[in-house]
């Protein structure tokens, strides 16, 4: 309905004043009486044309006085408030009910190739709380693209090659087994239970004597098995399915790093300074320049982002590159943009930041893991939360706020619980659809004219789907599919509770509604992985 609106506005104006309005919203009023939408397009013109703004809207309210979907239009000053007829309710049922999970599909992507790498947690150790936001909302973000048109692809860059891997974690697993090993005074290394199940696992393979000889390829076996036996069996167990998971090590062997290496060399866009060599990111908007190669001439983690970035859009050819970090890498946006433009692919490459996560229980945050007396890890708050919840409550909120998870709330079967009392509008649904089909032989009055306030709340909320689901392909703004689907759970509830269905003379189009509300929540859990229930 907003589209239609937007286009019939978009007509006048260009008719009546021979100007392209693109920027142009179409606002649900707050309060009852003000119409069904409203627009504020008189206020954008007055100053393009230095016209009062009701002088504005009375002009452009009468060019639409003929349109058959409104059944009236006021102006209130200098709004447009549309009130919708009967007959464009009854179009849009229709339509998503023929669509069904087609309604909200674009081609605004036109298969253009689009890779969402999210989590790439370090294989040193079991995902976080703070990667479960990045998670589930990276394969939210894929799974929206997708439907808008885009060929998403996800992926997860397994940092395998570095020092942490092949020094820290290595250094790690020798402490574990006891074994004579040189630590740099105040250096951490990691411990846990998992630390020592890698040990253990690396003993049993290779022995001993391997692992006092082979320091670093000890950290690279660890790394496997971290990602094998943790990682990879957590984001399974999460619902996530990644396309490729692709390893840092192959940026050395397929000689990208070395290739890249060479390539800003003869750019000259590295410098040596104190014996190491700095690339000229502050060139390119990055607040300072930073090190790629150290004085013992070992390339930083830099130098492997400038082949992988290089790998992915230049290789691999990517339209755009759509990487979801946590709070505490802020600080690579900056340098991230610069690569990309030292590599001739500016504005190709977009970056999301997550804010952090805290679990609350009894109004407490918790830290510590009730089993272990260690760091919860993220397996164990989404096995306490369950996955749905899980999913519903770390993509809740704008990436750029903190979350707080009430764990009570979460785990509590009221309606004051989101997912809860929105799986509920879905166990409704099915029992009215149930019912409804044992009575298909009653026959009962198809009466479309007329809908009262409950049946329109839910419909106009139905019709706003399709543009949500474009902005949140543009934004990349996937809390607000959360909120969005909230909401239609209210106006449902509220539908459910003040109209008779079974046997009402309006039953077979409250059916209607209620099938297209079927259609619609579904669709929407779906894009954030959740199944909508049956039963409760």
């Amino acid at each position: 309905m907003k589209e239609l609106l937007k286009k019939k506005i978009q007509m006048a104006v260009k008719s009546l004043y021979k100007l392209k309005i693109e920027d142009l919203d179409i606002l649900v009023p707050e309060k009852e009486g003000f119409g069904d939408f409203s627009s504020n397009i008189a206020f954008i013109l007055a100053k393009k044309i230095g016209k009062h703004p009701n002088e504005i809207a009375g002009g452009i309210a009468e060019r639409l006085s003929k349109v058959k979907e409104l059944e009236k239009i006021e102006v209130c000053n200098g709004f447009i408030n549309f009130f919708m007829s009967s007959a464009i309710y009854e179009k849009e049922i229709n339509i998503i009910l023929k669509e069904k999970s087609r309604y909200g599909s674009t081609n605004v992507g036109k298969k253009k190739k689009v890779q969402v790498e999210f989590i790439s947690g370090n294989p040193t150790g079991p995902l976080t709380m703070g990667n479960g936001r990045g998670g589930f909302s990276g394969d939210t973000l894929a799974n929206v693209l997708k439907k808008v048109g885009y060929d998403a692809r996800r992926e997860y860059y397994v940092n395998d090659a570095g020092n942490q891997v092949k020094n820290v974690l290595a250094k790690s697993i020798y402490v574990a087994l006891d074994l004579d090993v040189k630590l740099e005074e105040g250096e951490d290394i990691y411990r846990g239970d998992y630390i020592s199940y890698v040990a253990r696992k690396i003993k049993r393979q290779k022995g001993i004597d391997w692992i006092n000889s082979h320091l670093e390829k000890t950290g690279e076996i660890g790394a496997k098995i971290i990602m094998d036996d943790f990682i990879k069996k957590d984001i399974k167990f999460f619902g996530i399915k990644y396309d490729r998971w692709f390893s840092e090590q192959s940026l050395f062997k397929d000689k990208i790093v070395h290739k890249m290496w060479e390539y800003l060399k003869a750019k000259h866009l590295v410098y040596e300074q104190d014996g190491a060599y700095w690339l000229k990111t502050k060139k390119f908007g990055d607040e300072k320049d930073r090190v790629v190669r150290k004085s013992d001439g070992e390339f930083t983690y830099l130098m492997s982002d400038i082949a992988y970035l290089y790998e992915r859009l230049s290789m691999r050819k990517f339209s755009k590159v759509i990487m979801i970090l946590g709070a505490d890498h802020h600080g690579y946006i900056s340098r991230f943009k610069a690569v990309a433009e030292i590599l001739g692919h500016k504005d190709k490459l977009d970056i999301i930041i997550t804010q952090f996560v805290r679990l609350i229980e009894n109004g407490k945050e918790v830290r510590m893991s009730k089993r272990k007396g260690t760091f919860i890890t993220l397996r164990e708050a989404v096995e306490d939360l369950g996955t749905e919840a899980a999913r519903y409550f770390f993509i809740s909120r704008d990436s750029n706020s903190h979350i707080d998870i009430d764990l009570d709330l979460a785990r509590s079967q009221s309606n004051k619980n989101p997912i809860f009392y929105i799986q509920y509008a879905s166990a409704r649904i099915n029992s009215v659809l149930g019912k409804s089909i044992k009575q298909k032989n009653k026959k009962t009055k198809n009466l479309f004219g007329n809908f009262d306030k409950f049946e329109v709340a839910v419909v106009k909320k139905l019709s706003g789907y399709p543009e949500l689901v474009k902005q949140v392909g543009e934004s990349y703004e996937v809390y607000r599919l959360a909120t969005y689907i909230h909401d239609l759970a209210t106006d449902f509830h509220k539908f459910y509770d003040n109209c008779r269905i079974i046997g009402d003379e309006r039953e077979a189009i409250r059916l209607k509604i209620i099938k297209a509300t079927e259609i619609v929540l579904k669709d929407c859990l779906g894009l954030m992985g959740i199944e909508a229930k049956k039963k409760m």
